[in-house]
């Protein structure tokens, strides 16, 4: 009986995991081409006091309670990958006489962990390493091999020196193609979803692999979190934390605001003293004579429309600006005039009556004086391309309003400046809307905040974004041609986002000044 429990133990070891290559492992048995990752900066961690508990306590959160049916965890519950995963489990225990149960996986998987992922070609978060301490079973895994030799999909494919042991390594093939890697040693097993994770564009056995296992399979509990110090995180309290690179949020664009760095959800089980909740911090690195200007984005709220479906504003490095626009060959229009235009913070805010790709930007100038040539050369560079003449490149005129605002319109996109405000869209209609904010002809954002409340770095009104996927997914899907996938929009998400529209528009605050780099806690307030 003992023996049928250890096999099954390091069974579900790799369901909840994966495999890991070493040295002197067999390539022939992994033909896996290499994914050249980054593996010391993961896009994405989730730490775990226990993984088993995570779904159940992401639905404390009222909004994914709503979002999270049955519905949806029975599809991912029976995506292609975990079915073939679960099958090849379920065959192997039965030709190796293992009683496989649910409480089994949920025992295996109640132990403390680190995840993480890494964004693939298409930018999802397809690739993850699992680091787990195993206090309470790490001896029954010792048998393992016992059941790789045995078996055609669970193979030991070589083997590492840990702290002086000799630790075998361990593929579970489990569908075409596909191929996860598992190593333990001692209280210790780590997974990886990819073998190409360690391999370099060669094939062969990636420099940083090595180093990488040291780490997370030794006994150095510093070393073990090695992945945490990518996002600056210490040991913490939280039962569940899981942070995201603003380089992943922000779709590649986070060098133009390098002070923004990750967003962290940490998530703390009911005490005497305070109710289970999640709360919401970002990674800053700011340098603390810049500080204040994280509480630019004050006066951009009462220059923006109100009711957008989300706003973010953040410092921008205009400098990353400068370099960006060298590569444009404006005529005459030196890049560095461009960018020592601007300063202090700027927003981007999405509303319901546009597109999801159309959203209004909105920033500062320093001054005034001379702008006009130099934000109207950009402006036709942008719109109508290179050209061999200053001539050529200005053949969109500005217009100025009885106002004093002056404008850059193409058939679609606008650019427009009203004192030092600068708003630019793919949307012309949201320019003239925001500049008719500027001239109190329309409310403003922040027109129904109280003064003390303006120390916002983003707003999110659900009800607002829900009508703006809404119409986007109505714009983007066929119609007559598949009739399957508008049936199952009609049944499954349109009524989600209806829940969605019932939570009031919120505020993301930030009360402290940032004195360098460092997490900084942020206030949902309600508006």
């Amino acid at each position: 009986m003992r023996k049928r429990l250890w096999i099954g133990l390091v069974i579900f070891a790799v369901a909840g995991s994966g495999v890991v290559f070493g040295l002197g492992w067999n390539k022939t048995l992994l033909t896996s081409a290499g994914l050249n990752l980054n593996m010391t900066a993961p896009d994405a961690l989730i730490r775990s006091k226990s993984l088993s508990k995570l779904p159940a306590d992401l639905l404390q959160v009222p909004l994914l309670r709503d979002l999270l049916s049955e519905d949806f965890l029975f599809y991912y519950e029976n995506t292609e990958g975990r079915l073939g995963l679960s099958g090849t489990l379920r065959r192997i225990a039965y030709e190796h006489d293992v009683t496989l149960t649910d409480e089994l996986i949920k025992l295996v998987m109640d132990e403390p962990a680190d995840v993480a992922l890494w964004r693939s070609h298409n930018g999802t978060l397809k690739y993850y390493v699992i680091a787990m301490t195993r206090n309470k079973l790490a001896k029954l895994l010792e048998p393992a091999a016992k059941v790789a030799l045995k078996d055609k999909q669970l193979t030991m494919v070589g083997e590492i020196s840990i702290e002086g042991d000799t630790v075998q390594l361990f593929a579970l093939e489990y569908a075409w193609n596909r191929k996860l890697l598992l190593a333990s040693h001692a209280d210790r097993v780590v997974v990886f979803s990819d073998p190409g994770m360690l391999l370099n564009s060669d094939g062969e056995f990636n420099a940083s692999a090595e180093s990488l296992l040291n780490d997370l399979l030794g006994s150095d509990k510093a070393k073990q979190s090695r992945f945490a110090g990518a996002f600056d995180l210490d040991a913490g309290s939280s039962d569940h934390s899981i942070a995201i690179k603003a380089d992943f949020l922000s779709f590649s664009y986070q060098h133009f605001f390098p002070a923004l760095k990750a967003l962290r959800f940490d998530f703390s089980e009911k005490t005497l003293l305070s109710q289970q909740s999640w709360s919401t911090s970002m990674l800053l690195d700011v340098d603390p004579t810049h500080a204040a200007t994280l509480y630019g984005g004050s006066s951009l709220w009462s220059s923006v429309p109100f009711q957008p479906g989300m706003c973010v504003a953040m410092p921008v490095d205009w400098n990353a600006l400068t370099k960006a626009a060298n590569s444009q060959a404006v005529v005459n229009k030196a890049a560095d005039q461009l960018a020592t235009q601007f300063a202090g913070n700027a927003a981007v805010c999405w509303y319901a009556n546009s597109r999801l790709h159309t959203p209004l930007f909105v920033t500062q100038l320093g001054k005034e004086e001379g702008v006009d040539a130099i934000l109207g050369a950009y402006f036709n560079y942008s719109i109508k391309g290179s050209a061999d003449s200053e001539a050529e490149v200005a053949q969109i005129k500005p217009v100025t309003s009885p106002a004093g605002d002056v404008v850059w319109q193409n058939e679609q996109a606008m650019l427009g400046r009203s004192g030092k405000l600068v708003y630019f869209s793919p949307d012309a209609s949201l320019v003239e809307q925001a500049l008719a904010v500027t001239h109190k002809r329309q409310p403003a954002l922040s027109d129904s905040w109280p003064d003390s409340k303006q120390a916002a770095v983003a707003v999110v009104d659900p009800k607002q974004l829900a009508q703006m996927v809404a119409h986007e997914v109505e714009m983007t899907l066929p119609h007559e041609q598949d009739e399957v996938l508008r049936g199952a929009t009609d049944q499954h998400l349109l009524p989600k986002l209806e829940a969605v529209k019932k939570y009031p528009p919120m505020r993301l605050e930030m009360h402290a000044t940032p004195k360098g780099a460092g997490w900084m806690t942020l206030d949902w307030q309600q508006y």
